[in-house]
Order: C-alpha cells, then structure tokens, then sequence
C-alpha cells in the first residue's frame, strides 16, 4: 500500500483528496475496500501516464 501511494505522488495523484472513504470507520472489511479503490486509482493513473507517453514516442 505505502509503495503504490508513494507511485501515486510520484505522477502528482493523491487519491487520498478525491477518494471519499465509504462504509463503517474502522471496519476492516471496509478499510479493505478503500484500500483496493486507492490501489486501483493510483493503477488506472500510471497506466494512463504509460499510454501517452508511449504514443509520444511512437510519433
């Protein structure tokens, strides 16, 4: 977890502002999940960045 938010800073996306927790506080079935969104935000985000910059050097 503490490897993919420091990727997340690394492209400047800080899921942790956009990402509003939902369920139970300290429930761990829902801390899970929040955890999985950020996870996954922060992935979508590098593949992203990784597509464009591909296509930049395809041109």
């Amino acid at each position: 977890m503490r490897t993919m938010v420091e990727l997340g800073q690394a492209i400047s996306f800080d899921p942790k502002t956009t990402i509003p927790f939902e369920g139970d506080r300290h429930n761990a079935l829902a801390d899970a999940i929040h955890k999985a969104r950020y996870v996954s935000a922060i992935w979508q985000r590098i593949i992203a960045s990784n597509q464009v910059l591909q296509k930049l050097i395809q041109n």
